[in-house]
């Protein structure tokens, strides 16, 4: 049996009123929560995710004290001429002081020179003998200058237009011979170096200026190089040839001394006065100087080059000579050339062989770093820097 028991018409209405008062207070209860994760949200996780901006950083001038106006004077203003177009500003104008400075460079701005050729444009090499441009070292520096020998190269395998020489050998052993070689310098000194005959040779197309010789062992290819021609002229059979007119330093016997690979020659006033070669063609270029000859040999910094001293030469001071100077190189392969003066009954040092360390042969004087830089290239040879005697060159003779 069960039982079963039934609200009273007035219980069931106060069931119905709690009812509706707990879905109330539920509602209630849930817009609150919303109402405070919203006031969270707001007052507490929205202001942390705010992008945040650098702050502009400003400065400020110092502030002028104030002055009473007063009636601004006029200047006369008188037109001043413009700088010139290359002229720069040193200066930065401002409208405020700054507690920053801007510092304005001292030196102004180095400009590259647009000179041609100095020995410096060679690169390193055997040729740089001089402190900076216009040395005239190695084979000489492009461009004239005031004191030096003028120099052009021809090459003997090359007629003037560029088209070969028939006459000249090609091949090696001819070449290495001579033969041609020697019947061309030979015919050269013979006519005292005339323009008709040089003309006749293909030349090179810059002339160097001359101040001193003295060039170690380096590949004979070094010589078209210097004078533009690497490309047009193969590294033998050539010769380069320098003239001017050089002024006596002081009154005295002079004598030329010089060693080459392979021919070296020193003519004054139309007259050889020195043939340096190497040995297989000295005596087949000197002829009967070689065989008249009576001054000193000895052995030089060339390998198997000899040094060979020149004719004795009176000379007075400021005595003005005609100077012809010719170098030149054979078969290929190495070249080397060194000039030197001697002055009689100057008080030379002697190496332990017995030959006197004598000065270079130049035409301006040798700086210190120029000095230093053919020690080096020269490595034990000795020469003398104290008594030093300076042919200063006058205008170029001819060509």
């Amino acid at each position: 049996m069960s039982m079963h028991v039934e609200l009273s018409p007035q219980a069931s209405l106060e069931l119905q009123r709690m009812r509706f008062r707990s879905v109330i207070s539920s509602l209630l209860i849930a817009l609150l929560a919303i109402i405070l994760c919203g006031s969270v949200l707001f007052f507490w996780i929205l202001p942390s995710m705010k992008l945040t901006t650098p702050d502009l950083v400003a400065y400020r001038g110092k502030t002028q004290t104030s002055q009473p106006p007063t009636k601004p004077t006029l200047p006369s203003i008188s037109r001043q001429p413009s700088a010139p177009p290359t002229a720069s500003s040193r200066s930065i104008a401002a409208m405020t002081t700054a507690p920053v400075s801007i510092p304005v460079p001292e030196e102004a701005p180095a400009v590259p020179s647009l000179d041609i050729g100095f020995s410096d444009d060679f690169g390193a090499g055997f040729g740089g003998t001089g402190s900076g441009p216009g040395s005239g070292s190695g084979f000489g520096s492009r461009g004239s200058l005031d004191s030096a020998l003028a120099g052009r190269l021809y090459d003997f395998k090359q007629r003037a237009g560029g088209t070969p020489n028939t006459d000249y050998p090609t091949d090696k052993a001819a070449i290495s011979r001579g033969d041609e070689y020697v019947k061309i310098i030979t015919e050269l000194h013979d006519r005292k170096f005339p323009d008709s005959m040089l003309n006749d040779y293909f030349r090179a197309p810059f002339e160097l200026s001359l101040t001193h010789l003295a060039i170690p062992y380096s590949n004979a290819a070094e010589g078209p190089r210097y004078f533009g021609a690497e490309e047009e002229i193969k590294p033998s059979g050539w010769m380069a040839q320098y003239n001017g007119t050089v002024i006596v330093p002081e009154s005295g016997r002079y004598r030329f001394v010089g060693a080459a690979d392979d021919y070296l020659s020193v003519t004054i006033n139309g007259k050889v006065r020195l043939y340096a070669c190497w040995p297989s063609i000295q005596q087949r270029i000197a002829g009967d100087w070689d065989k008249k000859k009576k001054s000193g040999e000895w052995d030089s910094p060339l390998a198997n080059a000899r040094l060979i001293a020149g004719d004795w030469i009176n000379l007075r001071a400021g005595q003005k000579i005609e100077m012809e100077l010719a170098i030149g190189e054979r078969p290929g392969g190495m070249v080397g050339f060194l000039l030197q003066v001697e002055k009689a009954n100057e008080n030379y040092r002697k190496d332990p062989n017995g030959r006197p360390i004598l000065p270079l042969f130049t035409t301006q004087a040798l700086d210190p770093a120029t000095q230093q830089d053919i020690k080096s290239k020269f490595g034990s040879y000795e020469f003398e820097w104290e008594k030093v005697p300076v042919f200063r060159s006058a205008k170029t003779s001819k060509r």
